[in-house]
């Protein structure tokens, strides 16, 4: 990126975050309410665009066409933090690991593809992959098109367990965890080095920037940062995710220097005692699932409690009277409020269902 004016303090609020030491108070990025949107305008080779219902192969995947299509941020700051652009999430880790993947709802989606124990013998990790050169390609054409404006930061990669239920099914995954708890561990490890191999290759392309990287959620780390995320373990006890998931997301933290991982509370409170307690895991990402989900207020002493061992980063929509809240309730040092607001008509309006 170019020259940014007061880049220097910046960059020491945001060593500050990661030290969980107070720069200026916490790292704030605001943004209007906008409702997602789907990405049913992906386009494909030959004129085509992602439509419910078609199978992505990488012979479909235009890397040169995607790299086109994604939009560069005009500024290289945005509030209190760096901007960036990243390769768009195509189930990645899944397709490489050998799950098809489909477009539905205008997302994309993995599907399972074990039949039986057997096919988890013939699953390798090939840098020759297709899906995973793909991957690496619009990583390149991403870099070039951003060069001198934003950052190129580090694509979604789903975790082990999120890989896991992806290739045997989330229903399946649960019963073989109680009747072949050996199997899955022997898929999780597989699983776990295809994810630090497609993360190795795929963040050895994104440049530096003053002598570190900006990480998935536009923070600058003065070192490697790679997001991980466990969102299956929703679906587990946490006795089970304990003995048979933490040991492999653990792996992934200790892969980089500033590791973050994404949560959603408070359904994944049980997974944050044994995450807590790793010396390795700089922060913890909470996404606050809106409109739906759990007001601020209840979720506050879950802040709080992650606070006191590490940095957080706070993600999602929320009213002014939240905003406050969290400001008020919750430390400056190590926190990150990446927050769009809405009005009370625009969250009614969200919780009624699109036609």
């Amino acid at each position: 990126m170019g020259s940014i004016q007061g880049i220097e303090r910046l960059l020491d609020r945001h060593r500050g975050f990661w030290l969980r030491e107070s720069i200026d108070g916490p790292l704030l990025r605001l943004s209007p309410y906008s409702p997602l949107k789907r990405e049913s305008d992906l386009p494909l080779r030959g004129g085509r665009v992602a439509t419910d219902g078609i199978l992505l192969t990488p012979e479909a995947i235009d890397a040169k066409l995607i790299a086109e299509w994604q939009g560069i941020p005009s500024s290289p700051t945005d509030g209190d933090l760096l901007t960036s652009v990243a390769p768009i999430g195509l189930c990645w880790n899944e397709a490489i690991l050998g799950c098809p993947i489909r477009v539905n709802a205008g997302s994309v989606w993995a599907n399972a593809f074990i039949r039986d124990w057997d096919d988890v013998d013939r699953i390798q990790f090939d840098e020759r992959n297709p899906w995973l050169k793909k991957l690496l390609e619009l990583t390149s054409l991403l870099v070039e098109k951003a060069r001198n404006r934003t950052s190129v930061t580090q694509t979604l990669l789903r975790g082990p367990v999120d890989m896991a239920a992806a290739a045997l099914g989330y229903q399946r995954l649960c019963i073989e965890l109680y009747r072949n708890p050996r199997e899955v561990d022997r898929l999780l490890r597989i699983c776990t080095e295809f994810f630090l191999e497609i993360a190795k290759a795929h963040i050895s392309l994104l440049p530096p920037f003053r002598g570190g990287f900006v990480s998935a959620f536009d923070i600058w780390a003065p070192g490697t940062s790679i997001r991980s995320q466990t969102d299956n373990s929703v679906l587990l006890s946490p006795a089970i995710y304990e003995k048979h998931i933490f040991p492999y997301d653990r792996r992934i933290i200790e892969a980089s220097d500033f590791p973050i991982i994404h949560t959603h509370q408070p359904c994944m409170r049980h997974i944050l005692r044994p995450l807590l307690e790793v010396p390795d895991l700089k922060a913890i990402q909470m996404s606050l699932d809106r409109p739906k989900g759990p007001s601020v207020w209840e979720i506050v002493p879950l802040m709080q409690e992650v606070q006191k061992k590490k940095a957080l980063i706070i993600t999602g929509s929320v009213s002014r009277e939240e905003l406050k809240l969290m400001l008020d309730a919750l430390e400056p040092e190590g926190l990150s409020l990446i927050v769009s607001l809405w009005s009370e008509e625009e969250r009614r309006r969200a919780l009624v269902p699109s036609e």
